[in-house]
């Protein structure tokens, strides 16, 4: 039996592949016909009784029926190969399904990276099937033996990973992922975190201060529980409402609702009028405001460009979008960089160190578990929030714990000298007892063989 799919990685992505999927006996095949389309023009053009598009000229319909026509009927179950066979054609084949274009980034640096490794040991490309255990730790030792760090490899092999298991799950690789059995040494480094002091001298920043919007920008991302960069920047003003601010995490594709405090509050009045906020009076003011420019960006002044003006935030950035993100992303990171010398900021932080420093005082709060900051953080997985929190931050918690359980052999430790004096009187006492017990067994067994004095004549 087979069907005609659009695959999509991600079901919020816009554009997916035509696929030709089969199925047997539970089990299932895919063949993509190599041919992007979106979503509405799938639902628009294709037939599902006849399983052909139908006329249009949106695209080249009858290329994809003949296409159709050619695979519908094949068996592929006795023919393990469905893809192309080798490692680069596959990473391609992989690369062209996504959509995401710090995704396609990802995957176009690991297929050059592996590209050059195969021109050092003289090959063009290697099947799938050859791909062992040996190839991959071959191929790591030539990665470390030049400047990349351990965790950059790592993330290399992440994408290898990645596709391997695709491999796999396409039936082109009947073993286990070689890529599976890599160990890496990586040395944790401590992250780097304001405290309470550094966050005051931000707020009390002067609304004139040349670095007054990257102030508010990394204190919005802190309170509202450690947003990241992307989420923040891009928050309109319709989805800051009285009671909750509605957040779209880009990353996930979440909706994470927030409460809204004065202090959020504070900060967005701030952001807009450059003056103090008042209370009440001002409440109305801002709300007035946000109604009135619900289309807006909050921080539309400093992205300053009509390029996200229609973007769906369920969706991922297009090119030109990427590239203008990109440089926000580096101007954020140099003026937070040289507002935290200026302030004499305990670190010299970017921006995802506003999400670190969220993180690291939560952890300082009493009764607090890995799943209220999972569910703070937006993880959808525990272990992703537990790998999160134990790699390099601040142990101030820790340290309150330990010194919570050490607190019951306090007492004895502070009187230890008076217990031991204690001890040694009971001793010098047990021992005075037995040898005064002893001297007088002595006493006894001394009379006992003292001679008897002969009688008097």
């Amino acid at each position: 039996m087979s069907s005609i799919i659009l695959y999509k990685k991600n079901k919020f992505d816009e554009v997916g592949y035509i696929v030709l999927q089969y199925t047997k006996e539970n089990k299932t095949k895919r063949k993509s016909l190599k041919f992007k389309m979106t979503q509405k023009d799938f639902d628009k053009t294709f037939d599902k009784e006849f399983k052909r598009f139908k006329r249009t000229t949106l695209f080249d319909y009858q290329r994809i029926n003949n296409l159709i026509d050619e695979n519908i009927n094949v068996d592929v179950f006795n023919d393990v190969i469905v893809y192309n066979d080798t490692f680069l054609s596959y990473i391609k084949e992989c690369k062209d399904l996504k959509t995401n274009i710090s995704t396609i980034k990802s995957y176009e640096s690991s297929y050059n990276l592996l590209e050059t490794y195969l021109k050092s040991i003289d090959k063009l490309d290697i099947k799938i099937t050859d791909v062992n255990k040996d190839f991959v730790i071959k191929f790591k030792n030539y990665l470390s033996d030049g400047s990349r760090l351990q965790s950059t490899i790592k993330s290399y092999f992440n994408v290898y990973k990645t596709i391997f298991n695709k491999s796999i799950e396409d039936n082109l690789y009947r073993y286990s992922n070689p890529f599976n059995k890599v160990d890496f040494k990586i040395t944790i480094k401590k992250k780097r975190v304001l405290n309470s002091l550094d966050l005051d001298k931000m707020i009390m920043l002067d609304f004139d201060n040349k670095y007054f919007i990257e102030s508010r920008l990394f204190l919005l991302q802190f309170f509202l529980n450690g947003s990241r960069l992307s989420d923040v920047m891009l928050l309109k003003n319709s989805d800051i409402g009285y009671d909750e601010i509605n957040l779209i995490m880009l990353k996930t594709k979440q909706n994470i609702p927030i409460e809204m405090s004065n202090e959020i509050r504070r900060l967005i009045y701030e952001i807009i009028f450059k003056s103090h906020y008042r209370g009440s009076e001002d409440t109305s003011k801002l709300y007035r405001y946000l109604k009135t420019n619900s289309k807006d960006y909050l921080f539309k002044d400093y992205i300053n460009s009509d390029l996200f003006n229609n973007y769906d935030k369920k969706t991922h950035f297009n090119l030109t979008q990427y590239k203008h993100y990109k440089v926000l992303i580096v101007r954020y990171n140099n003026n937070l960089k040289e507002l935290c010398k200026k302030l004499n900021l305990s670190e010299i932080v970017s921006s995802h160190n506003s999400r670190h420093t969220f993180t690291n005082e939560i952890l300082k709060l009493p009764n607090v578990n890995v799943n209220d900051v999972r569910m703070m953080l937006g993880h959808s997985n525990l272990q992703t929030t537990q790998s999160y929190i134990s790699l390099g931050f601040k142990s101030d918690k820790s340290r309150e714990l330990q010194k919570e359980y050490r607190k019951q052999f306090s007492s004895i430790l502070d009187n230890k000298e008076n217990y031991q004096k204690e001890e040694t009187k009971k001793e010098m006492v047990k021992n005075y007892l037995e040898n005064r017990k002893l001297n007088k067994v002595e006493i006894i067994y001394e009379k006992k063989d003292k001679p008897k004095r002969p009688p008097m004549i």
